[in-house]
């Protein structure tokens, strides 16, 4: 009928994991690696040629807001294995210096030197980590029309549930190699780093992106849970659990602030945030 109001637009679902994306905001400057490691009968001279290229293209960035792609996990395992080489024929190789800088310290424009190949394989895996973090949260975008040129998908339908299994796949993924990093790589690196340092660099911010990153896994999967109907007891439980998730995460911040840099407000806010929505 004339002069009918248009029908409003059903409301837009309220995303199970907010904007959050300063840890894939660590920024490199460029290194020259075919200057610094002498080619010879092991390390030859394209396979270094071929590790600077990799750490240019993809770890280079200029700008304040980087995209992700699938594409490019191959690039950071080459990168990765590459160095991971490097240093088993080379050592530690102190007299090398990599700049990386800070964000989850709130230093995302200063950059701090760090000399040695295994903080540089240290930070390049944090920023792995961090790719696989990024791609899970670009799915949710993508699912719920979020990114431009993207459109909504019912939530109940099988792509909304083949979009959701795979970005709890890669945060479970980010989480192992945060765990890895927390565990096994960065501890025998504590006592070389004396003064201020990345916070990225630390095995206990590595610890709360781990758990941050099993708190966001369980609230997607808190998420559909819901949209397909299952029992609302079911789905409260699966929000206490995320809820738990985070508060170990932010019990890992408030423990390692005292190792010499301070965690960034927004990092310590967005884990708040995340607890509140998971007990909400």
């Amino acid at each position: 009928m004339d002069g009918e109001l248009p029908a409003p637009e059903p409301p837009k679902p309220v995303p199970p994991l907010l904007p959050f994306d300063d840890p894939w905001q660590l920024r490199t400057r460029s290194c020259n690696f075919e200057g610094a490691v002498p080619a010879g009968e092991v390390v030859s001279l394209n396979h270094i040629r071929d590790m600077q290229g990799q750490r240019n293209l993809m770890f280079v960035r200029e700008g304040t807001k980087f995209g992700c792609s699938p594409g490019m996990i191959d690039g950071f395992k080459k990168y990765l294995s590459n160095l991971a080489y490097l240093i088993d024929q080379e050592g530690e190789r102190y007299d090398m210096d990599f700049e990386w800088t800070s964000p989850l310290s709130n230093r995302g424009q200063r950059f701090f030197r760090l000399n040695g190949l295994k903080k540089e394989q240290a930070m390049a895996t944090f920023l792995y980590a961090s790719l696989l973090r990024q791609l899970a949260h670009q799915c949710i975008q993508d699912l719920l029309g979020l990114s431009p040129g993207s459109a909504a998908v019912p939530l109940s339908s099988d792509p909304a549930a083949a979009a959701v299994a795979t970005a709890v796949g890669y945060l479970r993924q980010a989480a192992g190699v945060y765990e890895h990093l927390a565990e096994v790589m960065l501890p025998p690196l504590f006592t070389s780093m004396n003064g201020d340092r990345p916070a990225e660099i630390l095995a206990r911010c590595n610890t709360a992106m781990s758990q941050l990153s099993l708190a966001e896994a369980q609230a997607l999967t808190a998420f559909r849970a819901q949209h397909k109907g299952t029992s609302p007891g079911v789905v409260a439980s699966l929000h206490a659990g995320a809820a738990e998730l985070y508060e170990k995460a932010a019990k890992s911040i408030r423990d390692y602030i005292g190792d010499y840099t301070v965690a960034a407000d927004r990092f310590r806010r967005y884990i708040a945030v995340g607890s509140g929505t998971s007990t909400a």
